[in-house]
Parts: C-alpha cells; sequence; structure tokens
C-alpha cells in the first residue's frame, strides 16, 4: 500500500525525444502555484539529452526515472506505480502550462 499526501499532485511527465522543449516544460511545473506537488520525470530510454537535462534541477519535488524503452502508455504506468499524491496529472513533455492549472 502506498503512502499517500492527501494534498499532494503527482505530475507524471513521459519524456522520448524532447530536449528541445523539456527545460521549459519543466521550468513551467516549477512556476506553479500551489507548491505541494511531485514531478515524475520518467525518461523512456531517450537517445537525446532528455534524461540530462531533467537531472539538471536540482529542485526536491523532481523525482527523474530511466527506463527501458516501452512507450508511452508503459511509461505513463511506470509513473503511476512510483506516484507519491492522492491526485495525478499526466503531462506532455512538450507542453507547458500556466501558474494556477494545479
Amino acid at each position: 500500500m502506498r503512502n499517500h499526501d492527501k494534498q499532494m499532485v503527482s505530475i507524471i511527465l513521459p519524456t522520448y525525444k524532447v530536449e528541445k522543449y523539456l527545460e521549459k516544460s519543466i521550468r513551467s511545473i516549477l512556476n506553479q502555484t500551489w507548491m505541494n506537488f511531485e514531478l515524475l520525470v520518467v525518461v523512456d530510454d531517450s537517445p537525446d539529452n532528455s534524461l540530462q537535462i531533467a537531472r539538471s534541477f536540482s529542485d526536491p519535488r523532481i523525482r527523474v526515472f530511466n527506463k527501458p524503452h516501452g512507450g508511452l502508455s508503459d511509461t505513463r504506468n511506470y509513473g503511476l506505480e512510483r506516484a507519491r499524491g492522492t491526485y495525478v496529472y499526466f503531462m506532455d513533455p512538450d507542453d507547458w502550462i500556466e501558474p494556477g492549472l494545479l
């Protein structure tokens, strides 16, 4: 049984070949007005610099995983299995969100 934080949101960011967009995407998440979240960046064995970009952030709310390539659904499920929040938000890594989304 997972230990859930009743007010925490888990943001799952499946990542594959998005080095061009990833930094902007992560920064938009870190700029949320709701601070009680965790960001799970799940790198699907991406051949570009996505893993290095994700690891370059030092925010303790970010958890970075690198897994064997399995596709989008597999990557989302991998993140979901590790999520600690009560609520889950799936985000595409080539998108960004406004500060009040959460």
